[in-house]
């Protein structure tokens, strides 16, 4: 039974719940940090196109699986391989305190924090040491002919085609135009690369990570190769130009890639 509205017994209720409201806080992590659905379904002509987004929202469609701090892990060391794309420094201090920064957005445990702060700069600082990882996230300065947009390379883009009446909206890690294998002069292949975090565990064998990768994230990768080459404005020669497929594993690190 509800206590009467006036009465003393009530009055110090109200005051209290009022109180107790005044004292309660409502954290609410970024939007941006959520995982955003990789398609949206609409009925529109046939088409692609190229759909601006800020470099710090990520969207990785890998992140659903496994623990929260994996997940973490995973935003913060995309976010880290984004930025060393788009030219910021790779001075170890400068690394470390970004990542203190973005980790600081999760609420982590202390001890989480330190966890992921650890696997994150690992996998940082093996790209920059390594050989393909520089080269893949190198900046590109010269343009094939005929190339309409100004531009060699792409990161975290969105882009958007539709297949079957229904409106696709792709994001591809990397995106640059190379020669046809890792370090090798020209702008002939257009190489669509996507990264994945997931460190390989005590005693798994690396040939069959690999290989279990690759045949997981193949559709996905084909998919950007079939994007692409609804792209006219990409390139004057999109739907023949030859396409290499890749996934970087910068915990490992090692770069897998094939022809399509």
């Amino acid at each position: 039974m509800m206590p009467d509205a006036s009465s003393p017994a009530s009055n110090g209720t109200v005051l209290s719940l009022a109180a107790a409201a005044q004292r309660q806080v409502l954290r609410r992590l970024p939007a941006e940090w959520f995982h955003h659905a990789a398609s949206e379904s609409q009925h529109i002509p046939d088409k692609a196109i190229r759909t601006a987004r800020p470099i710090s929202e990520p969207a990785i469609e890998d992140f659903g699986f496994g623990s929260r701090l994996t997940r973490v892990r995973g935003i913060v060391l995309h976010t880290l391989l984004e930025r060393a794309a788009a030219g910021a420094s790779g001075d170890r201090p400068e690394w470390g305190r970004l990542t203190d920064a973005l980790l600081r957005q999760h609420g982590l445990t202390p001890a989480d924090t330190a966890a992921a702060r650890s696997a994150i700069l690992d996998g940082i600082r093996n790209a920059l040491s390594h050989e393909e990882g520089r080269w893949l996230l190198a900046t590109r300065d010269s343009a094939p002919g005929g190339h309409a947009w100004n531009e060699t390379s792409w990161t975290e883009q969105s882009w958007t085609s539709t297949k079957e009446g229904r409106m696709l909206r792709q994001r591809p890690d990397r995106v640059f135009f190379a020669g046809d294998s890792p370090g090798a002069p020209g702008t002939e292949y257009l190489w669509i690369v996507d990264y994945k975090t997931a460190s390989l565990a005590a005693g798994d064998d690396r040939g069959s990570f690999l290989a279990g990768s690759r045949e997981q994230y193949r559709s996905q990768l084909e998919s950007y190769s079939e994007l692409f080459r609804k792209l006219p404005a990409l390139d004057d020669a999109a739907a023949e130009r030859q396409h290499r497929l890749a996934i970087y594993h910068p915990m490992l690190p090692w770069l897998d890639w094939w022809s399509i």
